[in-house]
């Protein structure tokens, strides 16, 4: 017999994979039921509506990326590395995405609100990796004092631009890497402490 977690899981990567082939929009209750061999109707056993199905999904993509993350970072020595394998990883991670769905620029516009609506409720996450990062390297003396509120910012920022024109295919893998390589220069100058410089 299966499991009701199974069948919420299976559900889940049914709607995932017609979210990114058809987007928000074109995607029905009804098309995923198709896939999965169930009625319409089961699916609403899990799901109150479709827009609860979308944030399943996009919950579900979160905690997966920022478990991924932290287990990265996790092995890093330096705050510099910590903060450049948070920074390298998350692309990496968001850019295998990408190229799995390979979904067209139209589609990421569509589903970019109903994106940034899920994601605002994980911001959180990135946010308290972010601020661990910094409060180490500030006690163990490889930062200066600096509101931390102020360099999460500024690294969230900078990654939301990177996803944006990933994906729109707008960056190569290469100019990531420079952009990223650029942004790590810069925040060495700016927040190291000056022994660290």
């Amino acid at each position: 017999m299966e499991t009701t977690c199974s069948r919420k899981d299976e559900i889940i990567k049914a709607a995932e994979n017609r979210f990114f082939r058809q987007g928000f929009k074109k995607t029905t209750l009804e098309d995923i039921a198709i896939d999965l061999g169930i009625v319409k109707s089961a699916l609403y056993k899990h799901f109150a509506n479709k827009e609860d199905l979308f944030n399943a999904v996009f919950d579900k993509l979160a905690l997966e990326l920022m478990g991924l993350l932290e287990q990265r970072v996790a092995k890093a020595v330096s705050t510099f590395d910590k903060l450049n394998v948070l920074l390298s990883s998350m692309i990496e991670l968001i850019s295998e995405k990408i190229n799995v769905f390979n979904a067209s620029w139209e589609l990421w516009y569509e589903l970019k609100p109903f994106i940034v609506q899920s994601t605002d409720r994980h911001h959180r996450n990135f946010e308290m990796i972010v601020n661990k990062i910094t409060d180490e390297g500030i006690k163990n003396g490889e930062l200066r004092k600096l509101p931390r509120k102020m360099l999460f910012h500024l690294v969230d920022l900078s990654m939301e631009n990177i996803e944006e024109r990933l994906m729109l295919n707008q960056m190569t893998q290469e100019e990531v890497r420079d952009y990223i390589n650029f942004l790590m220069g810069v925040l060495k100058q700016g927040i190291a402490a000056k022994s660290q410089n």
